[in-house]
């Protein structure tokens, strides 16, 4: 029997009559089975269509995906009864420069939530930080001051439950000077000095009146000028978030684009 070269064949059936067919080709002595190399086996092969690994293409679809779920609330188009249909031919879409266009708005789009993600957890700690200073906004007493060698300076809270007129004699009886800063429906805001020789009859009353310490974020400045900084700040990430909402929206346009990318590279994943 002569020996001929040979071409890679590649037959598409269903799986319970693969080995049917594969009997069949050997009896007609007509193809030549081989084992799969280490790279076919992985699933690494280069695809035809976009000349990557079988890996990177899986990859590439999951980013796609994940950028049409973040630009389709954004998309203005409107929505049609029936499904759009597009023929579009797969070796000229990835040849030409709507493919790369296409990947280059997915990448932008899966950065811009990101940067988008920072600027929104920025955010909520800048509220957190604002509702913390803002019962504090009248202290006219740098929050770095923690008192002297000889006094301490405490900042707590007591609850409202009565007037704050019956609470300071006790805090006085005590050898303590207590400072009502603000108030709210449950909660009076105080700053309590005291020589720290008094420190026992001090916390004594501190524990039967319901005082809690507050820990707030060390400032060189006053509460005042500290929630003025926050407030700029805010304005700022505000601002940021905008701009990358914006660009999200901007992006939404080519939703289309990348559909059609999603598409084609899902086609080939499958092929």
């Amino acid at each position: 029997m002569s020996v001929t070269p040979m071409k890679k064949l590649t037959v598409l059936c269903t799986r319970g009559d693969a080995d049917k067919l594969v009997r069949r080709l050997m009896h007609m002595r007509c193809v030549e089975i081989s084992e799969q190399t280490p790279d076919e086996a992985s699933g690494t092969r280069a695809n035809p269509v976009t000349g990557i690994d079988r890996a990177a293409l899986e990859k590439s679809v999951q980013a796609t995906s994940e950028a049409i779920r973040l630009l389709t609330p954004y998309a203005m188009r409107k929505k049609s009864l029936f499904q759009r249909k597009r023929e579009v031919d797969r070796a000229a879409f990835t040849a030409g420069v709507r493919y790369d266009a296409a990947k280059k708005i997915r990448d932008d789009t899966l950065a811009v939530r990101a940067q988008l993600e920072t600027c929104q957890s920025a955010q909520e700690k800048n509220r957190e930080a604002q509702q913390a200073l803002e019962p504090w906004a009248d202290y006219d007493v740098p929050l770095a001051d923690k008192g002297t060698k000889y006094t301490d300076v405490v900042l707590g809270s007591l609850p409202a439950t009565l007037p704050f007129d019956t609470l300071q004699p006790q805090f006085d009886e005590a050898g303590a000077c207590l400072e009502l800063v603000g108030a709210d429906t449950t909660c009076y805001y105080v700053s309590l000095v005291y020589n720290r020789t008094l420190a026992e009859p001090v916390e004594r009353v501190m524990a039967k009146t319901g005082l809690v310490r507050v820990t707030l974020k060390e400032s060189a400045g006053l509460p005042a000028v500290e929630l003025a900084r926050l407030c700029d700040e805010e304005s700022r990430l505000d601002g940021e978030a905008a701009r990358l909402t914006e660009t999200l929206r901007a992006n939404a346009e080519s939703l289309d684009e990348l559909e059609i990318l999603y598409d084609v590279e899902q086609t080939s994943l499958d092929a």
